[in-house]
């Protein structure tokens, strides 16, 4: 049997991307929870919602169930809760959600939540009907304010179309750090080599947004190295490919990366992914790729510092 944790504090929530509106709502939870020597909970749920309600066979995620789990933990919670959603959950109210899945897991004093946020069935569990459930059931409800940046709204959506449109740097605006993926390293055809820019080439899970096909001044981070690199993310055109991939050149480090699982930040957009004529003019652009990389990065790093 599991045991009941006492004292929670709770918010409940997709928390996709994990963006400042999510970081509010977190950080509010856990502060509430300090005050008075409380636990902080969060529970999220794994597949996104979307995935059963809509039966969409995948939704394009920000982050992973295990990324998104790892950024919550930073900010602090004592415990992040992954719920499986499926048709049973979906199925309840708001109430018996509480009463069958939180409440006999959780003596919840205190549910926080975001504006506008809605759970159970048809999502007619509102701000109002928590409240009433709350009375009833001994914890009280708090909303936190939308979060807004140079006065847009930070929503997930709003991310997502930043980053299918290329614009790397607002979106990192809207999560507060900087876009990444992470993936393994997996065997390539070694163009890049045969260019003299060896790259890594990535293994992303399919259900990961991708920044639109392109160029981009990246960061990449492997266990205690921390490298300025240069990532395409595309088809490769030069070369007739037609398969999305993410590729990175590491500037300045010449190792074997095959198998290494690899975190790469993408910092800024160079220039939209394009066909050339030949390999050599490919190569003159890599070569003017890897030098406004590195002059981008650098005045990051000297920023950062």
């Amino acid at each position: 049997m599991i045991e009941r944790i006492l004292n929670v504090f709770l918010s409940i929530g997709v928390f996709d991307g994990v963006h400042l509106g999510h970081s509010a709502i977190v950080r509010k939870t856990v502060s509430y929870a300090e005050k008075v020597s409380g636990s902080s909970v969060i529970l999220t749920f794994d597949p996104h919602p979307d995935v059963v309600l809509r039966k969409k066979k995948a939704v394009p995620l920000l982050t992973t169930t295990s990324e998104k789990r790892e950024l919550l933990l930073k900010l602090g919670a004592d415990y992040v809760v992954v719920l499986q959603f499926n048709p049973e959950v979906a199925s309840q109210n708001a109430a018996e959600f509480l009463a069958r899945v939180i409440l006999p897991r959780f003596e919840v004093r205190r549910l926080i939540v975001g504006k506008g946020f809605a759970m159970g069935k048809e999502r007619k569990g509102d701000l109002s009907v928590l409240r009433s459930i709350g009375l009833e059931c001994d914890f009280d409800v708090v909303e936190v304010p939308h979060s807004k940046v140079e006065g847009s709204r930070v929503s997930s959506t709003r991310i997502r179309r930043s980053l299918v449109e290329g614009r790397v740097v607002e979106a990192a605006k809207f999560l507060g750090r900087p876009y990444f993926l992470r993936g393994v390293v997996v065997k390539g055809k070694g163009r890049g080599r045969q260019l003299g820019f060896p790259t890594a080439n990535l293994r992303i899970v399919p259900e990961r947004v991708l920044p639109a096909r392109g160029v981009y001044a990246v960061m990449v981070t492997k266990g205690t190295l921390r490298s300025k690199a240069v990532a395409n993310v595309g088809t490769r055109p030069t070369f007739g490919g037609q398969d999305m991939s993410v590729e990175v050149h590491l500037i300045d480090y010449d190792g074997d990366l095959l198998g290494e699982m690899l975190h790469v930040e993408f910092m800024q957009r160079l220039r939209p992914e394009r066909r050339f004529k030949s390999e050599a003019s490919l190569r003159s652009a890599i070569v003017d790729d890897v030098a406004n990389a590195r002059e981008i990065l650098e005045e990051e790093v000297v920023r950062q510092t």
